[in-house]
This record gives C-alpha cells, sequence and structure tokens, in this order.
C-alpha cells in the first residue's frame, strides 16, 4: 500500500501539470513554435524565453494540456484500484518464468499481458530493474510478439531483456490480441489515454512486487510501442529510460501530411479535425520528447522506415536537445540511424540493452564492458611518445595525412623545431619497424614547411609532399625501400601554400596535391606534373583554407574544405564536390558539372556541409573519407554549445543521407575537438569505420566505431591518459595497416605554449589500437 500512494502522490502531481500556468495555445494567439521549445506564454499571453527549469515546465505543462485535449484526460486516483493480480499461466523458459496474467488498472477493466521474471529474483534474496515493453501493432498476437511467441520477424525484446535479468511487463494494447474494453463506458476518448493509463497501472504493479528494484523503471517498444512508450513517459516520470523505436517523426511530416493513420480507432480520433491544418496541432513528439528530460531517450529511426521519415525525427531531435542541454545532460538524447528498413535490428537492440544496463544497474563508467552485460569490448589506446622536444604545430593538422603503412613498417611526419618567422622548420620522417613501439629518424630537414602530407604504393615507396614557403613552390619526395634515407625530390612550381594535402589514385597511378592557393596538381609516381588547374576563386564571405582529398574504390575523386572570411579570424562554412576522372573535370555530389574555378564559399554551386546556423560561429571540417559507396565526414561548429557532427553522403546520388550530432552521443563535451580522423578496415567491401577524436574537453583520446558504414556508431576504444591542456592536430592513416590497427599521431600542447611554434611547445605521439 506505501508504494501505491507513493505513485498515486506523483501521479496526481504530474496531473496538475494539466492545470496550464497560462493562457493555452488558442488559435487567436497561434501555436507556439514546435521547433523552438525555449519559449512559453505567460499568464497574460505574452511569449517569453525559456531561461531555467522552472521556466520549462511552464512550456511543458502548455503540452501536456494539448495532449489530453486530443486524448481526453488522464484518469486520476478514481480510477485507481486494487490490482488483484491474477495468473492464468506459468512456463519455465530457462532463465526467467514466462507469466500470463491479468491486473485492474480501474473498477471494470483488466489489463492481459505477459509478465516475464528471472528466476534469481524469486529467491526473495535479490532485486531486479524492472521495464515495461509496449508491443508493436499486431491485431491477433498483440504482446505475444515481443515475448518470444510470435513469427521469427517479430521484436522479442521483451524476452531478450528478461534473458539479461530485468523483469518485464508486456501490457496487450486496447483492442489488439483479444482485448477489447468498452472504451466509452469506461469513459475514454481515445485507446490512447486508454493505452497510457494501462501502462501507468503496469508500472503500478511492477513496484507492488518485492522483488522489483526500486527508483524507477525502464520502457523499449517499437513502432506502435514506440509511441506509446513516448506517450507514457511524458505523463509518468517514474520512467527513467525511454526507447522508441521507428515510433515517432513529425505530425505534420507524417506520410506526406496524411494524418488519418492517427486518427483511426486505435489512436486519436479528435486530430482528425486537424487534417487540414497540422501546423496547428496543439503538441508534437518535439516537445513530447524535449518532455522527457532530463531523463534518458533514445531513438531508432531507421534511413529506410516507410513510415516514419529519419529527417523529420532529426528535425524532432534538434529541438528536444534544447531542452536537454538546458537540463546539462545533452549526451542523454541519442538518435541512431541504422540502413534498414522499418525495424528495431539486433545491433540497435544491444544499444537500448546498454543503455537499460547503464542506467537501471548504476553501471560505472561512460563508455565499455557493463556489469552483467554482453557488450563490447572497449579497446585501449596505446601510446608512443616519438618527441617530447617538439613544437605545439608538431602534427599541424588533421585535414592531410601524416602517417602510413607498408610491407616495411609504419612512416609518420612531425614538426620538431620552428624559428620565430616560421620560415626555418626542421621536420622529420620517422620509421617504426615494430608496430608502433618505437620509432628512429630515417630523415631530418629544415624548410619552411610545415609537416608534409604522406602516401604509399604497394612496392613500398613513401611519398612525402610539402609546401616552401619561402621560394613559393612545393615539392614532392620519393623515399624508397629499403632504407628510406636519400629521397628523390621534384619541384611542383608555384605550389607553397600553408595549408595542404594529398591523395593517391593507385587505379591511375597518380598522386594528387591540393592547396589553399587554390592550385590543384596531379603528379605522376616518378614526380612529372601530369594537371596543373586552378579549382576556386574566393567569395564574397570567404575564400578556400583548409583542403582535403579522398579516392573512392571506383576512382572518383572527392574534393573538401573549410573557407575562411577574408578579415576576420572567422572559419565560415565547408563544401565539397567530386571528379569522376581523375581531376580532369569536377561536379557537384550529385553530378552536375562545374565550371571552373568555382567560387569557395556559399555563394558558389559546391554543395555546402555546414548548417545555415553556423556561418558566424566557426565551422572547420575535421575529417572526410569516400569509402564503401558513401562520403563521410566528420565537422566541428563553434555555436552554443559547441557541436561535432557526423555527416554521410550517398556517393554516387550526392543526397545528405545523416547528419549525427553529438557524434560523441554519451559523453558531455563543453568542447569537442576541431580536428579528428576517420579510418576504414583495410579491404573489405564493407568494411568497419572508426572516428577518432577526444573527449573530457579535448584532453583524452577516444574511438567510436560503426560497422554499417556510418548509420549508427558505438564507443569502442579509450585512451588511459587524461592531458593536462590539449590534444591537438589528431590524424590518421585513412585505413588500418595490414595486421590489423587504426594508426596515428597528435600533438601533447603544453599550457603556456601561446603560438605553438614556441621551442618544446609540445609532444608528438603516436597512437594505435587494435581494430575489430
Amino acid at each position: 500500500m506505501t508504494t501505491c500512494l507513493r505513485c498515486a502522490a506523483l501521479l496526481l502531481g504530474i496531473v496538475s501539470y494539466l492545470q496550464p500556468c497560462g493562457a493555452d495555445d488558442s488559435p487567436a494567439q497561434g501555436r507556439l513554435d514546435r521547433s523552438n521549445l525555449l519559449i512559453y506564454r505567460d499568464s497574460d499571453g505574452t511569449v517569453r524565453p525559456v531561461q531555467s527549469a522552472a521556466d520549462w515546465q511552464k512550456r511543458r505543462a502548455m503540452v501536456l494540456a494539448g495532449m489530453t485535449k486530443i486524448m481526453g484526460p488522464l484518469p486520476g486516483d478514481e480510477k485507481r484500484c486494487p490490482l488483484a493480480l491474477e495468473i492464468e499461466e506459468e512456463v519455465d523458459c530457462g532463465k526467467f518464468v514466462r507469466r500470463q496474467i491479468s491486473y485492474a488498472a480501474e473498477p471494470g477493466g483488466r489489463v492481459p499481458a505477459y509478465l516475464l521474471v528471472p528466476k534469481k529474483v524469486l529467491d526473495g534474496k535479490h532485486q531486479a530493474p524492472a521495464i515495461l515493453c509496449p508491443h508493436p501493432t499486431h491485431l491477433e498476437l498483440g504482446p505475444r510478439t515481443v515475448v518470444g511467441l510470435g513469427a521469427k520477424n517479430d521484436m522479442p525484446y521483451a524476452r531478450e531483456l528478461a534473458e539479461r535479468g530485468y523483469v518485464c511487463l508486456a501490457p496487450c494494447y486496447p483492442r489488439m490480441g483479444g482485448y477489447e474494453p468498452d472504451l466509452e463506458k469506461l469513459g475514454y476518448q481515445s485507446t490512447t489515454m486508454k493505452a497510457i493509463w494501462d501502462n501507468i497501472r503496469g508500472i503500478d504493479l511492477l513496484e507492488s512486487f518485492p522483488w522489483v528494484q526500486r527508483g524507477g523503471v525502464g520502457a523499449v517498444g517499437h513502432s506502435l510501442g514506440g509511441h506509446n512508450t513516448v506517450y507514457t513517459a511524458v505523463f509518468d516520470e517514474r520512467i527513467k529510460v525511454a526507447v522508441t523505436s521507428c515510433g515517432l517523426d513529425s505530425y505534420v511530416d507524417y506520410k506526406n501530411g496524411d494524418i488519418r493513420g492517427w486518427t483511426s480507432k486505435w489512436y486519436m480520433p479528435r486530430l482528425l479535425e486537424f487534417r487540414d491544418r497540422l501546423p496547428e496541432i496543439p503538441f508534437d513528439f518535439h516537445e513530447m520528447v524535449g518532455a522527457l528530460a532530463p531523463r534518458h531517450c533514445f531513438i531508432n529511426a531507421p534511413l529506410n522506415d516507410d513510415n516514419f521519415k529519419w529527417r523529420s525525427v532529426d528535425e524532432v531531435g534538434r529541438a528536444a536537445a534544447q531542452v536537454y542541454r538546458l537540463h546539462d545532460v545533452p549526451e542523454r538524447l541519442r538518435i541512431e540511424h541504422p540502413d534498414c528498413p522499418h525495424d528495431f535490428p539486433p545491433a540497435m537492440r544491444e544499444l537500448a540493452y546498454q543503455l537499460f544496463d547503464q542506467v537501471l544497474r548504476a553501471a560505472k563508467g561512460k563508455i565499455g564492458e557493463l556489469p552483467g552485460t554482453a557488450g563490447p569490448r572497449i579497446a585501449p589506446i596505446e601510446l608512443t611518445l616519438v618527441d617530447d622536444h617538439a613544437i605545439g604545430y608538431g602534427t599541424f593538422q588533421s585535414h592531410n595525412q601524416k602517417v602510413v603503412s607498408n610491407d616495411h613498417g609504419i612512416f609518420m611526419t612531425h614538426i620538431r623545431q620552428a624559428n620565430k618567422e616560421y620560415t626555418a622548420q626542421t621536420w622529420r620522417l620517422s620509421r617504426s619497424t615494430d608496430g608502433g613501439k618505437s620509432f628512429a629518424t630515417v630523415y631530418e630537414a629544415t624548410n619552411a614547411t610545415s609537416s608534409p602530407a604522406l602516401e604509399t604504393d604497394e612496392q613500398g615507396t613513401v611519398f612525402a609532399l610539402r609546401p616552401d614557403y619561402v621560394d613559393g613552390h612545393a615539392y614532392v619526395y620519393r623515399f624508397a625501400p629499403p632504407d628510406y634515407r636519400e629521397p628523390v625530390m621534384t619541384r611542383i612550381p608555384g605550389g607553397s601554400a600553408g595549408k595542404y594535402c594529398a591523395a593517391f589514385d593507385a587505379g591511375r597511378r597518380q598522386l594528387y596535391y591540393l592547396a589553399h592557393n587554390q592550385e590543384f596538381r596531379v603528379i605522376n609516381f616518378e614526380g612529372t606534373i601530369l594537371r596543373s588547374t586552378t579549382l576556386f576563386k574566393p567569395g564574397p564571405h570567404a575564400a578556400v583554407q583548409y583542403p582535403h582529398l579522398s579516392v573512392a574504390a571506383d576512382g572518383t575523386l572527392f574534393a573538401a574544405w573549410t573557407t575562411s572570411a577574408p578579415d576576420r579570424y572567422l572559419y565560415w562554412d565547408i563544401h565539397a564536390m567530386r571528379s569522376p576522372d581523375g581531376g580532369a573535370t569536377w561536379q557537384t555530389l550529385a553530378g552536375a558539372p562545374l565550371e571552373l574555378p568555382i567560387v569557395a564559399d556559399d555563394t558558389g554551386p559546391a554543395d555546402r556541409i555546414s548548417l545555415d546556423d553556423e556561418f558566424e560561429v566557426h565551422s572547420w571540417l575535421s575529417a572526410f573519407l569516400a569509402r564503401n559507396g558513401k562520403l563521410h565526414l566528420v565537422y566541428w561548429a563553434k555555436n552554443s554549445p559547441q557541436r561535432q557532427h557526423y555527416v554521410r553522403y550517398d556517393a554516387a546520388s550526392g543526397k545528405r543521407e545523416i547528419d549525427r550530432e553529438p557524434l560523441l552521443a554519451g559523453w558531455r563535451l563543453a568542447e569537442p575537438n576541431d580536428s579528428a580522423g576517420l579510418i576504414a578496415g583495410r579491404g573489405a567491401a564493407n568494411s568497419p569505420l572508426y572516428c577518432v577524436t577526444t573527449v573530457d574537453d579535448r584532453k583524452r583520446l577516444a574511438c567510436v566505431f560503426s560497422a554499417d558504414n556510418g548509420a549508427s556508431w558505438r564507443d569502442f576504444a579509450l585512451g588511459a591518459e587524461t592531458f593536462p591542456f590539449r590534444v591537438y592536430a589528431i590524424g590518421a592513416a585513412r585505413e588500418t595497416t595490414r595486421d590489423g590497427w587504426i594508426i596515428g599521431t597528435f600533438t601533447d600542447v603544453k599550457p603556456e605554449a601561446k603560438l605553438y611554434t614556441e621551442a618544446e611547445s609540445g609532444k608528438v605521439y603516436f597512437f594505435r589500437i587494435r581494430a575489430d
């Protein structure tokens, strides 16, 4: 009885939100913007900014009022009665028992359900966390689909969670599975609200068991169960983790504006009143997901879902993220886009289960193998100190490749010393023959340059390309095995620029060199210049600054670049384009021809990667890779809060498919790193992807992993060392080594560094991570 009274008090508090603090969204006033959750309307109708969590409760109250306007009122104490649990059948399922039950949700109304109980709690000595498991649409089977009694393609998440040690309740949705409550007699205006109340009473039931852990429950549902989870979690804050799969997009976007699916007898008939004025619907998933903050919410939104649009889900997420940031917990909202249809695939279910493990089992640590789970191992990041007397610009910067591997070892370049004018830099080519555990200098020179960009071929030749800031040219070095000590040099006339990159085209047997002086060069392996092209010209807002190049498996050459404003320190925007013929002609990502030189900024014709609100804040492309038929980009934007995007384009169509922000969803990052490395597994047609960047505000290396070509990412590796000031200029080899290592370099910048050119202002490190 104590538990029931405590829940009743909680629900009374929730119901009190339904009394609006101010005026409602009447047609005369106009509905508040669903994409801007940081505004509310006060008692006199004035729209004011949300500046605190208390202000947000005023907007949240309006959301709940809008929901009950359409769904009907949420029941209260008048509906709460003894649960009167009845067990109709019990089956031993190995690690758990499955009970077919019913419980009284209200006077005159019993809910059929399945209750899955791990055997380890039945001895009365242990407790387990509980999870509510609303089922997807199945008129005949209902909850049987989630407990392992459905067809092979059903969603057995209740069964899988019970096998992991959770107590799981799967109530039957009204008007499915033989459950036909008389909604009119019971006083409901929608099936949606009846399902919400059944779920709330289901949580009451879970909390009545002595073997259920106190402190909140989880909820997970697919499709129908996905939005049922969100609706219930908005009204019942005992749900601490909400997982929704294929369960939502904006009502405005649903089925291209055909709202009828939401107005059937299984949902909310009153929504039909808004079929010709969808923007006026008084609540939407933007606000409902925002109303879950600061609790955890994980959304699975497949790229090929024919029911709910993933782009609309991202709009929902962007709006809701405002509230999560307001509560200082942006990492608690996570959206994943697996490359699949309307499905909750095993990899996404595993991510959901790990989230339950982390939150409900109070597992320690942000990433890693969690206690009691079968989750993936987190790999260590191994470091080798290559030079502890370098400068802060030692590995400047992540737009070019400064570490490669071949059958003769691992090779890397860095700057060791510089003069004040930055016209005499001592640079080194270093080699490791023991997998990166130690390095020896094989070549050292002093030139007006930054670290040379590196490429290598199948014969083991290492190509180093660098500019010379004094004579105005650039140079190609060819280092040959076995000793790599006496390079052959070729001059690239007029090739000097402070930012430059290179790429290796094995199929055409040529190198590409692109510098921010707007010039593009094609060079054969003997060092002969085959083509010189002026690719860019400045635009009214910005000029090209940091270039990137990447060659796809089919030979398509991709170029991307960050621009810089001409009259101030500001990285303006980011663009990309492609060449199907080795740099002879250039196209937009969709294949439209481009006339050279193109205007480099947002007034030009190339595809813009950065967003409309990222012009005035610094937008900087960190990493760029063409792989597996897709174009992968990681970039940093210094909005408030700062952003770290992963963006994916289809390489053939040029369609923007994914924009994941934040990339490191499980971490609270005030300062994401502006540099990163994108790495692909060597050789395989559908190779895994890795991204190396930092956590702990640029002080600690971390690596994330994607097994599905960027559709989803999970934590993969974490460095043991937290550096005192800044991990700077992270770079990596584009492919793993032949023996399966991710390799790269970075500079540990000392706190006292001002210009990054001071003597001994940085330490240069090599890192390696064992790939999957």
